[in-house]
């Protein structure tokens, strides 16, 4: 094994665990063990090394966690994926592992103590929750190390596969917790989002309390390490290589509230804490709304917005909601599909205003009268300025049809091309 090249090297682990956690569980658990002696046998020679040979075992600490992510994902297709949700395990000590408001963001350690050598005798839910530990308490020390944390992202996506999510959720929040705060740089948001986007989809109500509690953190530390939504092209036509980043981040963040108000958790936006940025956030969409189509995100964020208003929106309590819609979100996304720089032709711009459509029928079916006459209003208005004929035909339709058929649509993109007609350039 030691005269394998890294990438070789993966595909064997992935191999062991494929096969060895159906045929013979202790033996991939064993070489689990022997990953995790050598882990902490680095772990234990960190403070006497100097910075370059502290960077040469960052390396194989790196090369030691991603041999357990590939080891799990073999062990992800056999049969412990079958394992049904149970109650949280204890931790070595004990006692069940704290959720993130007690653990502080700072050198101290997340565990009383090394589960090094403990895994052998476990089955394979315990003995990959105590790896699980093993590799947080290593990211701990080692969390400086661009490429340790970026192979413990890697490692935690393999363990939402494998662990329930009662048994995951505790030290899911607190790695995630770290590594936002952790991150470097916005190129760093996406790995991390992205294993939160998946614990979303796969524990869908279950995550209801931790992505409540992480919703604030995702929208600070985008907002602190992004630049604002409004990208836009070089004088060449050409999107930088920075704006690409930037643009990437926020996709990864707004996947992971589509993931949430797609998943049967959409109550997390609704309770505290995240209820106290919620508004923030409300904006950001509607702004994402307004950049090119080329970024994905005005997609997104109308999906995002639909879903809200067909869930919430004219339902006691979310008076707030409403009136953020009719007062902020349609008039300035009406402004945007009615403006001459809008290619109504393009085949993206199309989608979008396919989904306004979606949006402004799901306005009027949650808020009855009050949805209609407020929409009736504002089509009427600038920048539409629609005679009060073509807007109750609009609102209409909009309230009569079971759907936003295909020939409304394209009705809507003709009302929009007389509009931007009359716009002044």
């Amino acid at each position: 094994c030691a005269a394998l090249q890294s990438s070789d090297k993966l595909d064997l682990y992935e191999g062991i665990g494929s096969v060895l956690s159906v045929s013979d569980p202790s033996v991939c658990i064993s070489v689990a063990d022997g990953v995790l002696q050598h882990m902490h046998q680095l772990n234990a020679e960190q403070r006497a090394a100097d910075a370059a040979l502290c960077d040469a075992m960052a390396t194989q600490v790196s090369e030691d966690i991603a041999y357990l992510s590939h080891l799990a994902k073999g062990v992800a297709g056999s049969e412990a994926t079958k394992i049904p949700d149970s109650p949280p395990l204890a931790s070595k000590d004990g006692g069940s592992f704290p959720p993130v408001q007690q653990l502080p963001v700072s050198s101290d350690s997340l565990l009383s103590s090394s589960t090094a050598g403990a895994v052998s005798g476990a089955g394979p839910l315990q003995a990959f929750y105590q790896v699980t530990l093993d590799v947080m308490q290593t990211l701990e020390l080692w969390w400086q190390s661009p490429l340790v944390r970026d192979r413990s992202c890697l490692f935690m996506h393999q363990m939402v596969n494998i662990l329930s999510h009662n048994t995951l959720s505790d030290v899911f929040e607190s790695f995630t917790a770290r590594m936002m705060t952790w991150a470097a740089a916005a190129n760093e948001l996406p790995k991390i989002l992205r294993v939160v986007y998946q614990f979303v989809n796969r524990t869908r109500a279950g995550s209801i309390p931790v992505i409540s509690r992480m919703i604030p953190l995702f929208h600070s530390r985008v907002s602190q390490l992004c630049c604002e939504l409004q990208f836009v092209r070089s004088e060449m036509g050409v999107v930088s290589e920075y704006v690409k980043e930037q643009a990437e981040v926020y996709r990864s963040y707004f996947s992971v509230l589509h993931a949430v108000v797609h998943c049967s958790c959409l109550p997390a936006l609704f309770t505290e804490p995240a209820v106290s940025v919620l508004g923030a956030v409300l904006s950001q969409l509607v702004v994402a709304s307004q950049v090119s189509a080329e970024f994905e995100l005005p997609k997104q964020s109308l999906q995002i917005l639909s879903r809200l208003t067909f869930q919430q929106c004219g339902e006691p309590g979310f008076e707030t909601l409403s009136a953020f819609m009719i007062d902020t979100a349609v008039p300035q996304l009406l402004n945007v599909v009615s403006s001459s720089a809008f290619d109504l032709k393009d085949a993206k711009n199309f989608f979008l205003v396919s989904e306004l459509c979606q949006l402004l029928k799901y306005l009027i079916q949650k808020m009855g009268d009050n949805g209609l006459q407020s929409l009736y209003a504002l089509m009427m208005k600038a920048p539409l300025n629609l005679s009060a004929e073509e807007s109750g035909a609009v609102c209409t339709r909009l309230r009569d049809e079971p759907r936003a058929s295909a020939q409304f649509k394209s009705s809507f993109r003709q009302l929009l091309e007389i509009a931007q007609s009359r716009r002044p350039t």
